[in-house]
């Protein structure tokens, strides 16, 4: 585990950049520096992996099939743990302690909303049950449209409904 980490760490140091202060006549100089030294990560890099495949695919060539089955399944549990359980667990778990910590502490959020210009429509914008429209919204099947209507009358009807506002207003936070 330690010798693995030696690339990782050797590699990162090759992708860090700092903000810095130069005139225009040093900027080229700069600016040429970073992308020799982005050239040398990605060799660097496709080398480490064309290794790491190689190492695996002798690994894979000399041993029982059975054990090659048995280290498949054991990599893809690993990679479906890896990209799918633990991130998906940490954003349930992170929500969870998000919607807790608002409901336990509704002055801080109410604070924060005014501070950041949101005032008094806090719930309403951030409450989790769907408002209802203002006024119902009239929709017709395809049935009950008169067959005499043709798309462009359909259209301009939808767009002057919209814009007289039947369906309901969203609020906007801090404008």
């Amino acid at each position: 585990l330690l010798l693995a980490s030696i690339p990782e760490m050797l590699l990162s140091k090759l992708h860090i950049r700092e903000f810095v202060k130069v005139d225009e006549e040093d900027m080229s100089r700069v600016i040429r520096r970073w992308r020799c030294r982005d050239r040398v990560l990605w060799v660097s890099s496709v080398s480490y992996i064309t290794f790491c495949l190689m190492f695996v695919t002798s690994f894979l060539a000399n041993v029982n099939p059975k054990d090659v089955r048995d280290w498949e399944i054991s990599a893809t549990i690993e990679i479906c743990t890896d990209l799918i359980l633990v991130p998906s667990f940490m954003t349930f778990l992170f929500l969870a302690v998000t919607g807790i910590s608002a409901r336990c502490w509704k002055d801080v959020v109410e604070e924060s909303a005014e501070h950041i210009g949101c005032g008094d429509s806090m719930e309403q914008q951030f409450s989790i049950v769907p408002r209802p429209p203002q006024r119902p919204r009239r929709s017709r099947s395809l049935s009950q449209m008169k067959s005499t209507e043709t798309l462009p009358a359909l259209l301009r009807k939808m767009e002057s409904e919209a814009k007289s506002g039947i369906f309901g207003k969203v609020p906007s936070c801090g404008a």
